[in-house]
């Protein structure tokens, strides 16, 4: 990458991924990378865009039901593997990761690949998967539209998930009307999926269908 891109400096380019890193699972801001790293927003532009194409990242973009705000909105950043992302971050071991204030955004990220690997094995070579987040702040991690109803996701670092999980689930039905959520799923640390409530089920995101 640092060929392809010609980079001058390499400290500003490992301080860039490092930077980068640290914002798995959280909405991209190119004028704070920038600031961070010491370099214009073009240059980050750029990096984020070789990043991109190397698939080792992924930028998620928000839900709406109109495609033009979808363009105009900020995506989400998600390193499409966990294990680079913790280690860029310095953490080495699952007990570092735990003790860890990014512990829920590696779980998030984890999630990301699982939900985009299921669905690039079912022969969905583009996968339709947004997130959801009114003015408000009431959010949904991962949404699939699939005949005006949706398929929703929520990442939560928990083994015991209960019925506080599922507020993301009922704003967004709340929001677009009862019906319209088709299935939900909890990805979290499981060790079997089970029901939560009806149509909404808790898996370890290793095997589930949608």
């Amino acid at each position: 990458m640092r060929n392809i891109l010609n980079v001058g400096s390499l400290r500003d380019f490992n301080r860039f991924l490092r930077a980068a890193a640290i914002r798995t699972a959280q909405t991209l801001s190119l004028s704070d990378l920038s600031r961070d790293v010491g370099v214009s927003p073009n240059t980050i532009k750029s990096w984020i865009s070789v990043l991109q194409a190397s698939h080792i990242i992924h930028l998620l973009e928000p839900y709406y039901r109109s495609i033009g705000k979808r363009l105009v909105k900020s995506p989400k950043l998600y390193f499409l593997d966990t294990g680079l992302a913790a280690h860029l971050m310095g953490l080495f071991s699952w007990q570092e990761i735990s003790n860890s204030p990014m512990a829920g955004a590696l779980w998030e990220t984890y999630a990301f690949a699982q939900i985009q690997r299921r669905l690039l094995s079912q022969g969905i070579s583009n996968p339709p998967l947004f997130y959801w987040r009114t003015k408000d702040g009431r959010e949904v991690d991962f949404v699939i539209e699939k005949g005006g109803r949706f398929i929703t996701f929520e990442a939560k670092l928990t083994g015991m998930p209960g019925t506080d999980t599922l507020k993301g689930f009922e704003y967004l039905s709340e929001y677009y009307g009862e019906g319209t959520l088709l299935k939900g799923f909890v990805i979290c640390r499981v060790k079997k999926e089970f029901s939560i409530s009806k149509g909404i089920k808790a898996t370890n995101g290793v095997q589930f269908d949608f």
